[in-house]
Parts: structure tokens; sequence; C-alpha cells
């Protein structure tokens, strides 16, 4: 017999696979988690992007966006990758000439971290953990900004 299938998204991370018999003119729905779906059907997984619901909005975390802009690139999604990359670059310049403009204050003995202290700490955190990540794929973001240099050169002509 003749039969096909489709694959349907019911909700997050839950999908159903409807077999449908030409002959019989029958369909059959089987639900299916995620894992399921991926132990069936590896090759469909890998080849969705990750981030076909990114629209390259910064979060408040600048390791985040990082992480994003490295999932953007995976995805083929430079343009978007690289406004991204450029805007934390932005914030990180902007934390480090204003950690140059602070003076150290003398603290009193405390015996708890403020709120506010312990926020600043997670702050430098981080930034610290993004500007690292930034150097471990420095070699890949340099493509990134060369690859819209061209695209830019381009769109120009």
């Amino acid at each position: 017999s003749h039969s096909a299938f489709e694959i349907f998204e019911l909700g997050t991370h839950h999908f159903a696979i409807a077999i449908i018999s030409t002959v019989y003119e029958k369909r059959l729905l089987l639900p299916l988690g995620i894992n399921h779906l991926a132990m069936v059907f590896p090759s469909l997984l890998s080849s969705k992007p990750s981030t076909t619901l990114d629209d390259g909005t910064p979060t408040d975390s600048c390791l985040e966006d990082m992480k994003r802009v490295i999932r953007l690139i995976d995805d083929e999604r430079h343009l978007l990758a690289h406004e991204l990359y450029h805007n934390v670059q932005d914030r990180l310049d902007a934390d480090h000439a204003q950690s140059t403009q602070d003076h150290p204050h003398k603290h009193k003995l405390r015996l708890r971290k403020s709120k506010s202290r312990i926020a600043k700490e997670e702050h430098a955190k981080d930034f610290q953990a993004a500007r690292e990540m930034i150097q471990k794929n420095q070699s890949m973001l340099d493509d990134l900004d060369a690859r819209c240099r061209m695209f830019a050169k381009a769109k120009e002509n």
C-alpha cells in the first residue's frame, strides 16, 4: 500500500506524526515527544535551525547574547548574528569605559553584601564570561565581520 506521513507541532516539544494511507484514505495520528521524534527522525531535528524564533533582540546578559550569536552563526543567520555581536561589544566597551572612570570607594566592613553589590558582581561575571567567549571564538567572529562587510558591499552594488 502507498502511505505518506506528516509531522505536526502540537506545542513546545510535543509533536504528532500523521500516517496517511492513500489506499485506505485513512489518517492515523500518533503523538510523539521531542525525544521520540529525535530517535525516529534524527536528521529532521538537526536540520531545523535552533534560532528560528530568535529576532536578535538583546537581553540583559552579554554572555547569553554571545551564546545566541554563536547559534545564529551556526544557523547561517549572519546579519542578525553580526548585529547582536556588535551590540554586545558596545555594551562591553561601555562597561569598560565606566569601570575606568569609577574610583575605588572606601567601604565599611559589612557582614552581608548588599543586593546591589551582589548584582554588580553578577554583572561583572557575566561581562567577563562574555569577553572570554569572544576571545575563544575570535576567528569565527572575524569571519562573521568579513562576511557581513562582503554582504554590505554586494548590497551597495
